[in-house]
């Protein structure tokens, strides 16, 4: 998603911030598991709003 849009690194920075938090473990599973649910709910929106400007 990053190479074909620059503009959605954020997305990018956002990941790779959760895996370093919970890495870290300053995050348990079960509340890394629901943010990773969010990340994916967000990136679904994303890229509907994407298609839709084709």
């Amino acid at each position: 998603m990053v190479r074909l849009n620059k503009t959605r690194i954020n997305y990018l920075d956002k990941f790779q911030q959760m895996i370093a938090e919970y890495n870290a473990d300053s995050r348990n599973v079960q509340i890394f598991f629901n943010d990773l649910i969010n990340f994916a709910q967000e990136l679904g929106v994303e890229d509907k709003r994407a298609i839709a400007c084709l």
